[in-house]
This record gives C-alpha cells, structure tokens and sequence, in this order.
C-alpha cells in the first residue's frame, strides 16, 4: 500500500503511560504535514477527522505526548510557484521533543484516507531560535473564531550568512514587533518555525525551510499599519518595515503564502 493510501500522521503512537508524561520545560519539537483533499472529499475527510481521529489525539494529549495539535485549511492562494502540487490542509502539532527520539514517525492504516486525499510532505520543525514565542493575546478566547492566517512557506538560502542575517531580523525586530503587537489585539498570533528534517516529500514538491503562521483580525487586515511603527519602536535602527522585509527578501524566497482559516473544532489544546 503507497503512501497515498496511508494516513500519515505526525504525532509518535504508541508513546503513553509515565515515562511519556510532560514534565514542566521540558523540551518540545513540532511536527507538520500537508494534505491535499479534492472537494468532493472534503466534508467527509473532515467529519471523519472528527470522529476517528480527534479521540485518539486527545488519549495521546493526556498521556502528555501530544501538546498542541492544530488543522488549518486553505481558503486561497497568494503565491505559488508553478507546477507545484497543490494542498489545502497543514496540520502543526507540538509534541514532546523525547517521543521523536524514541521511535520514528509512523504511517499506519487510517480511516480517514480515501480517494482524494494525498499527504504532500511531512516534517520536524523547531521554533525559529530567540523569536517571539507562539502564543496568542489577551483577546484570543472570545475572538479566536473571528481570526483568519497567512501561512508563509519560506525558502531560506542555504549560505550561513543568510541564515544568520534572517534568525537576526527575527530575533531584533520582526518577532518584538508582533509580539507588541499581539499584546495590543492588533494580530491574533505569529509563530516561526524552522524545518529540523523532512520526513517524506512527494516528487515534484516545492522545496521550503521555514513555515510562518500569522493570525490577523479581518478588521485590520493581514498587514496593518501599525507593523511599520512597532518595528521602529523596538528597533529604531531597522529603518522599519520596508527595509526590513527588504533585507529578509534578499536572503528568502516564498515558495507559497496561503490564506486560511483555523478548523477550531479539530484543536487540542
């Protein structure tokens, strides 16, 4: 059986009882993959997701091998490069950093696959190193249904001088400035992550090494104003956002930027 008749998962099963249990700061690493479904499968990939999959990730959330688990869907494309096979589902989960060392990631016989649906790529991701934690304002609970995300498949250069000049963008300026920004309710949440290694990649995949997720209000729009005059509060230097993303842009490619929306009732938090 291909991997196209598998469901692939992200999370290590098989990992329970004590030995597994979330200690406090202990190390986590996040996991993602994603999934193209055809529209004449969606509605039952979903339900089937919610009936099969959701119980199973919630065991594995009190053992305390499962710490976050989160399914975005895509709502549009902003860019792509040509050619690429196209998905619409990115699942991010966060698990304990010790439940990868202890056993491989999985594929295993799921219900939930059919025709229609075929994983893309998973990976192990790490959050970008310094950068503003994943987390969401004081206004996430009763606006969490309203918020809507970019999602950034981002093309790093390999050279160490790029890297480094893009860890420190984020670190000195575009992480302290949404994270002002979240702070306020400008932005719903910004997470940075870094790929550790890609587990399975279809042929033909578009090549990235970094996935950023920004939650934004509809309000106020995936890029508000009020970037340009946090990035200058906490880095007068960094001559604000246009010069930033100017000196990222000289180091990265976007390989895809979707719009999407976060299937809330398939959380575990």
């Amino acid at each position: 059986m291909g991997w196209n008749a598998r469901l692939i998962i992200s999370i290590c099963v098989g990992l329970g009882g004590a030995n597994a249990l979330a200690q406090p700061g202990e190390p986590s690493v996040y996991m993602a993959r994603v999934v193209s479904v055809s529209p004449q499968a969606r509605d039952a990939y979903v339900d089937c997701l919610q009936r099969t999959e959701l119980p199973r990730l919630r065991a594995l959330k009190e053992q305390g091998v499962l710490l976050e688990h989160s399914v975005f869907e895509t709502t549009s494309v902003h860019i792509t490069e040509p050619g690429v096979p196209a998905w619409n589902f990115l699942f991010l989960d966060r698990i304990l950093q010790k439940a990868t060392r202890s056993q491989t990631v999985r594929e295993i016989v799921g219900p939930c696959n059919a025709g229609g649906v075929e994983v893309r790529r998973i990976e192990t991701l790490r959050a970008t190193p310094d950068f503003y934690p994943p987390k969401t304002g004081p206004q996430a609970e009763h606006l969490a249904p309203t918020a809507q995300f970019v999602v950034e498949f981002i093309d790093v250069q390999e050279k160490p001088t790029a890297k480094r000049d893009y860890r420190e963008a984020m670190r000195t300026t575009v992480g302290p400035a949404i994270g002002r920004l979240v702070g306020e309710g400008v932005f719903y949440n910004l997470s940075s992550f870094e790929t550790a290694s890609v587990e399975y990649t279809q042929p033909g995949m578009a090549h990235w090494n970094a996935i950023h997720v920004r939650g934004y209000f509809p309000d106020k729009g995936p890029n508000p104003p009020e970037v340009d005059t946090a990035m200058r509060q906490v880095h007068p230097q960094s001559g604000g956002s246009t010069e930033v993303f100017a000196r990222l842009d000289a180091v990265r490619t976007k390989t895809r930027e979707d719009y999407a929306r976060q299937l809330h009732e398939l959380d575990v938090h």
